[in-house]
């Protein structure tokens, strides 16, 4: 679990991606998962992006070869958010506990 101070930092920016693109809204997306410099997953899925009071979430479709050893849902309180220009990053761990970093860019 972050500490409060991350958790509402991750919160504002999870917000202004949520401003963009609508909340709860599923959308099609370029996410793309690395890991220590290596794209590990490279598609466009469908994802859905929480920024509510009580549920600040991310989810991402598993419907995509290559996505098994990632998570579908990522939240505020166990990862890291962050807004570059119009990509909101993620800085995780896999299901390996392996340090990934996940952008999500919305397909316009």
């Amino acid at each position: 679990m972050q500490d409060k101070e991350t958790i509402l930092k991750s919160l504002s920016e999870l917000n202004k991606y949520v401003k963009k693109n609508g909340n709860g809204i599923r959308h099609q997306a370029w996410v793309l998962i690395s890991s220590r410099g290596i794209n590990q997953f490279n598609d466009l899925t469908y994802v859905c992006v929480f920024g509510d009071k009580d549920y600040e979430n991310v989810i991402i479709e598993e419907d995509k070869a290559g996505f098994s050893d990632f998570k579908s849902s990522y939240n505020v309180k166990e990862d890291v958010f962050s807004m570059i220009n119009q990509t909101l990053v993620i800085k995780t761990k896999d299901r390996f506990d392996r340090d990934i970093s996940i952008s999500i860019t919305a397909k316009k």
